[in-house]
């Protein structure tokens, strides 16, 4: 039995969590046009579970997730976070873009 490579790994990681998180997550290497192998680089939109109003509540929270080649065996990956709160469109314009911008923010972890 041989162990598997560290892209069989990271693919096979990818195919688990289209399957636990289906729409919600999307693998940016498939825009890339040439058959070269990536690391992982996704989307995933978070959303809650139940809302807290019975007008219902919209909002999500979206993470852009890059490993590094080396991945799992090294842990250095970033992460971006961009908040949704479709509440916020009815208010000024110029309220929105400064909200948005206080929810976006970078992260590089190195485990």
């Amino acid at each position: 039995m041989s162990e598997e490579t560290l892209q069989e790994r990271q693919d096979n990681e990818i195919e688990a969590l289209k399957a636990i998180f289906c729409d919600d997550l999307v693998d940016n290497r498939q825009a890339i046009a040439w058959k070269v192998w990536r690391p992982l680089d996704l989307m995933l939109t978070l959303h809650p579970l139940h809302s807290s109003s019975v007008a219902g509540s919209h909002c999500s929270v979206t993470l852009h997730i890059k490993c590094c080649e080396n991945y799992p065996n090294n842990l250095r990956f970033i992460i971006e976070v961009n908040e949704n709160d479709d509440e916020d469109e009815d208010d000024d314009d110029d309220e929105q873009v400064q909200t948005e911008s206080e929810h976006e923010s970078d992260m590089e972890i190195d485990l």
